[in-house]
Order: structure tokens, then C-alpha cells, then sequence
């Protein structure tokens, strides 16, 4: 059975109850669509969550890879665009990123292969922060994971994330059956 990673990430500076990661949580070990989805929590800093990520994709060998995070939006928003670039913002360690780029030789953009639905809240500005550092990383060093994107939570979003990430993986399903 083909399988999807979904990732969370953890507490982080003003934020003690990451939802992203009890969705991610959630989810795990959950079959929808033909396809099972695996679940795993990043550490929100800046010297960790690359490798783990990296870790997970290689145990799953996904064929989609759903990246959730928490951001003070009204609605949920799949992410459209990463941007090579971070903000010097602390991670859970208090430590800064290593430079301003992600990935020194990148494009300043990349965009989602997520099939998004009709109807689906989008976003083109995925921030400077954790959450726009897996995604762009993902899609600029992961080309063997056909699916992958991000997307951003309200806090208080848990029923919302999980129709969410339920959607897509069902899109996921239909789109690699079509390819």
C-alpha cells in the first residue's frame, strides 16, 4: 500500500500547543482512499527538522508528503509558493537560521505539486520561518516524492486540518492513479 507522510511540527516560541503536530498525530497509521498515512512530529528548529524530515521520507517512501503548520490565520490554506529565503527568527533552541537562503543554489521559488481542490483556501506566502523552510526544502531536494506541499493551520483548527489533509490525500490518490 502506498503511503503518505504527513508532518506536524512542535512548540516553538509563542506557541506551547502546536496543532499541526496533533493533526500530524492524528493521522497516523489512518488508510483513506487505498492509501495509508504515517505520521511524524519535526522539532521547530532550524539545525533539526531538515534531517528528520529527510529520515521520515526515507522510512516511508512516500508518494505524497502533506507538511502542516500553525500560523494566526482565519481559515486553513494550502500553501502554493515557497520562497528560498528565512527570517531570523528563533527556533524552539533559540537559535537563528545558518544564512538568508535555503538552499544557496535554488530558484527564489518553487510551487506546490499538490493537487488542490475547487474551492480550497490558497496562500502564496508561506512566511520565513520553519514551516516555508521544510516546504521549500522538500521541493527542491525531494524530487523523488511526486506529491508535496504545506499547509497552514489556525490554532484552534483540529476538525478543519483533518479534512483537510483527509481531502488531500483522497486527490493525492485520484491524481497518481490517473498519471
Amino acid at each position: 500500500m502506498r503511503t503518505i507522510l504527513v508532518t506536524g511540527f512542535g512548540p516553538f516560541p509563542g506557541v506551547a500547543h502546536n496543532i499541526s503536530a496533533v493533526v500530524a498525530r492524528a493521522v497516523d497509521g489512518a488508510v483513506l482512499g487505498g492509501l495509508k498515512c504515517r505520521g511524524a512530529v519535526l522539532d521547530t528548529s532550524w539545525a533539526r527538522a531538515w534531517p528528520q524530515l529527510e529520515a521520515a521520507v526515507g522510512d516511508a517512501a512516500p508518494l505524497g508528503l502533506i507538511l502542516l503548520g500553525v500560523a494566526p490565520r482565519p481559515q486553513v490554506e494550502v500553501e502554493r509558493v515557497a520562497r528560498n529565503r528565512r527570517q531570523p527568527r528563533p527556533d524552539c533552541d533559540g537559535a537563528l537560521p545558518a544564512g538568508a537562503l535555503v538552499a544557496d543554489e535554488g530558484p527564489a521559488e518553487l510551487w506546490t505539486t499538490l493537487p488542490i481542490g475547487a474551492g480550497q483556501a490558497t496562500s502564496e506566502d508561506a512566511g520565513g520561518y520553519l514551516c516555508n523552510e521544510v516546504f521549500y526544502a522538500a521541493l527542491h531536494r525531494l524530487p523523488t516524492v511526486p506529491f508535496r506541499g504545506f499547509v497552514h493551520l489556525p490554532g484552534d483548527a483540529l476538525w478543519a486540518g483533518l479534512r483537510t489533509v483527509g481531502g488531500l490525500v483522497r486527490r493525492i490518490g485520484v491524481a497518481a492513479a490517473a498519471a
